[in-house]
């Protein structure tokens, strides 16, 4: 099967998201690199008793890989901005739960050069929008 369509097919609970962003960040450098970050939501993957089955963990763990590549290619979009800040750490920006739930189950699509995923941007954004709740009432 298709790598993206099973990613596809795989979507990531939200908390998981955030956790793999969160233990990512928490690496060391030179621990970052595509065996730290399995290592890193295996472990993960334990502390939030997701089922331990082989396939479910490693269609999981690519889903969260994927998505979280896509969500970085959205990083400098005036949308991404509104609903982010930067920070020091060069791996991991504050973010909107909004963006991190959308990205957890939107399908991603392959890159221009099909070595990459993305979202699509503007379907991402027009998600976001739709979830997102208005924290209070500007007065008249």
């Amino acid at each position: 099967m298709d790598v993206i369509k099973r990613v596809n097919e795989c979507p990531v609970p939200v908390q998981l998201l955030e956790g793999a962003l969160r233990a990512f960040a928490a690496l060391p450098a030179e621990d970052r690199d595509f065996e730290g970050r399995t290592l890193a939501l295996f472990r993960l993957m334990d502390e939030l008793e997701i089922p331990d089955g082989i396939e479910n963990r490693g269609d999981m763990s690519i889903s969260i890989e994927f998505r979280l590549e896509a969500l970085a290619h959205l990083r400098d979009s005036p949308a991404y901005q509104a609903w982010s800040m930067r920070t020091s750490n060069e791996v991991i920006d504050l973010i909107h739960q909004d963006l991190l739930a959308v990205a957890a189950v939107e399908p991603v699509i392959g890159g221009e050069n099909q070595r990459t995923v993305r979202f699509d941007e503007n379907r991402f954004f027009e998600r976001v929008l739709k979830i997102s709740k208005v924290g209070g009432r500007a007065p008249h």
